[in-house]
């Protein structure tokens, strides 16, 4: 997190600034930055310095590409989280639902009473038949192995 904040700064930072920075530590240990001094702490000046040719202007870009690359990656690993828990809650309530595996179906409801394979260009896949009562549920897959639709 504190290479981000740096990484941040570096790119926001105006080159032709030049300001004095001081360091120094509170009470438990954490290191702050100011352009003042504080009052009631002991600050060390920390040299700035500036740069204004192609390769300080380079380093900024790849610090502020790699900055967004971070973001768009961890925003990737977020949806996908999210998307793991939406299955989750069907699989703690004994129910199927669309997108699920038949691995899924089998801890779910257990083995069907019986499993009709159908072969064709279009109507590829599995129909499992639960039988649960007076009526019967249907389970169909697709080819891949997974939910397209369950009919009570």
């Amino acid at each position: 997190m504190e290479r981000l904040l740096i990484v941040i700064l570096l790119t926001a930072a105006n080159p032709a600034w030049a300001g004095e920075v001081y360091k120094w530590r509170d009470s438990q240990g954490g290191v702050h930055y100011a352009d003042r001094p504080p009052a009631k702490a002991d600050a060390t000046s920390v040299p700035v310095t500036t740069c204004e040719d192609d390769a300080c202007r380079e380093l900024r870009e790849r610090a502020y590409r790699e900055t967004i690359e971070q973001y768009e990656a961890m925003q990737k690993d977020a949806a996908a989280a999210s998307k793991r828990r939406q299955v989750q809650p069907d699989l703690n309530d004994d129910r199927v639902s669309l997108g699920m595996t038949r691995r899924m179906v089998m801890k779910a409801w257990g083995k069907p009473a019986f499993i009709k394979r159908r072969a064709g260009k279009f109507h590829g896949g599995e129909l499992w038949i639960y039988r649960d009562g007076p009526g019967k549920t249907r389970v169909r897959f697709n080819r891949e192995g997974v939910v397209t639709s369950v009919d009570d």
